[in-house]
């Protein structure tokens, strides 16, 4: 009790997590606002409509297509956006002597061509900027593909023996966004300048000045409604964790308080049990006096009376300092303190005397 802290510091953990988890879904309540403030275009010929007011942030719908897409490794699919990594499986030994596979990147390559959404509509809108695009995983395709190495020259073996690597093979992972994908982008259009110099497509999008570039094969809505519901679980943890926070801190707060009331009112009992006990010794040194006089002038011997006093203060020293009535038996061990009687000591932590923290003991009189 006496070197327990006075801060909570689980319920400070619990309350930055809450804090951290409502950070979050306040992210996801911008991005939902973000994709609300965007114009959902249900053709792409509706941008035509919109010349006036452009550039503007739209959601554009279509089916993505490209005048020289990529051909793809792994598979026969053709890619508008495609992103190749390649890694070395190194075996190593713990320090246990057990194998332990490290992925080790060697190439990564990421390949944008000139690409752009149509619908049939007759119009075609050129998407520019996909590199730096927030491209989800339900736009993407994947695919990989690992092979064992095959064993390498006697010097590279040698080396591999005593250093305790080798490679164990390599696995290549593909990322592609495939030609005919529905995708839906959100972004800002803008008048294509190289429209009427041979540059394809009338309009183009790109990167908002303000807001998430975002590339998915979900609906606008269905995208909208996934951050609504996403902020919303992220909202319920952090109100989860920041009300455990708070019972842990304001329960560690009563109990340090309640703590420190009992305190003083047990000192403020010492303290009029001590001025009690100073009132009854000197009632009796002054009725020892009194007797002695008496004795004196009576022609009786002093000594008598004093030792009555000295016998009377002797059993008031071993009186309780708490209840000033049951002889005191318990004994701090310590400090040595003898000073409280067997019921007043079970509230105790400290010596009622010295205030020390100490273990009790009883002690029995023969």
């Amino acid at each position: 009790m006496a070197n327990e802290g006075c801060v909570s510091y689980a319920g400070i953990a619990c309350s930055a997590i809450g804090a951290l988890f409502y950070a979050i879904s306040r992210s996801q309540d911008a991005q939902a606002q973000h994709i609300s403030s965007a114009r959902a275009l249900g053709r792409l010929d509706e941008a035509l409509s919109l010349e006036h007011v452009l550039p503007l942030l739209v959601a554009l719908r279509g089916r993505a297509d490209a005048a020289s897409p990529k051909q793809c490794e792994l598979s026969d699919a053709r890619a508008v956006v495609h992103e190749l990594v390649e890694e070395d499986i190194l075996v190593t030994r713990s320090a246990a002597g057990h194998a332990v596979r490290n992925p080790f990147e060697t190439r990564r390559e990421l390949t944008t061509t000139d690409w752009f959404l149509e619908d049939g509509s007759g119009q075609r809108v050129r998407v520019e900027s996909a590199r730096t695009a927030r491209v989800r995983h339900d736009a993407l395709e994947m695919r990989q593909d690992y092979r064992e190495r095959a064993d390498g020259p006697a010097l590279q073996s040698i080396a591999q023996f005593f250093t305790g690597n080798r490679t164990q093979g390599y696995k290549r992972k593909e990322s592609y966004i495939p030609v005919g994908a529905i995708l839906t982008v959100v972004g800002e259009l803008s008048r294509n300048a190289l429209a009427g110099t041979g540059g394809g497509a009338r309009y183009v999008v790109r990167p908002p000045p303000g807001g998430d570039y975002v590339i998915t094969s979900q609906a606008v809505q269905q995208l909208r409604a996934g951050f609504v519901r996403a902020s919303m679980v992220y909202k319920s943890i952090a109100v989860a964790f920041g009300g455990l926070g708070a019972y842990l801190i304001a329960r560690k707060a009563l109990r340090r308080w309640l703590r420190a009331r009992r305190e003083r009112a047990a000192r403020k009992l010492l303290q009029q049990a001590a001025a009690k006990a100073r009132e009854r010794r000197a009632a009796l040194h002054a009725a020892a006096a009194e007797e002695g006089g008496a004795a004196a002038a009576a022609g009786a011997a002093a000594p008598s009376a004093a030792a009555m006093a000295a016998g009377g203060d002797d059993r008031e020293l071993d009186t309780c300092v708490v209840c000033l009535e049951h002889q005191a038996c318990i004994v701090f061990t310590g400090c040595g303190h003898l000073c409280v009687c067997q019921g007043c000591s079970k509230p105790l932590k400290k010596c009622p005397v010295c205030r020390a923290a100490s273990p009790m003991c009883r002690v029995f009189r023969m």
